[in-house]
């Protein structure tokens, strides 16, 4: 039981680890572009029924160029945290980023992308909520 927990623990870590970096990597529309690569991948298994294959193909050039392009893009920055004196834990609040930039390019759509602490559980902490919801789930029995 302790080995298939272990299991399934490792496999929320790997999907909730993509998620999180092709969030973050990605835009609305190359996450759409991944997502159509995926479904033309798995419809393009049989290329003499469908046309997947051609798809997946287009759609993977188009995003390898998107993934080379960026290597090309280099900004420049100086970002500055205006922090408030004082904090309450478990309380939201508010402070301004200041962001500089240096060059005489003007950079236009940029987001601002804070690198937090990982909001993943623990194997420990993730295995206690999964023992705490199975207390919930009523068993599922054919006859009494």
């Amino acid at each position: 039981m302790n080995l298939t927990y272990r299991l399934l623990y490792r496999i929320y870590r790997l999907f909730s680890g993509t998620r999180h970096w092709a969030v973050r990597r990605f835009t609305r529309a190359g996450l759409v572009t991944l997502g159509a690569a995926c479904v033309a991948a798995v419809l393009g298994l049989d290329p003499e029924n469908s046309v997947g294959y051609q798809g997946f193909t287009l759609l993977l050039g188009l995003v390898l160029v998107a993934v080379l392009g960026g290597f090309r893009f280099k900004a420049a920055f100086a970002a500055e945290r205006l922090l408030p004196r004082f904090g309450t834990v478990g309380q939201p609040f508010h402070y301004r980023v200041v962001v500089r930039n240096p060059t005489r390019k003007n950079q236009a759509g940029l987001t601002l992308i804070e690198n937090l602490a990982d909001p993943r559980p623990s194997f420990q902490e993730w295995k206690a909520l999964q023992a705490d919801d199975q207390k919930y789930v009523r068993p599922f029995r054919v006859s009494q």
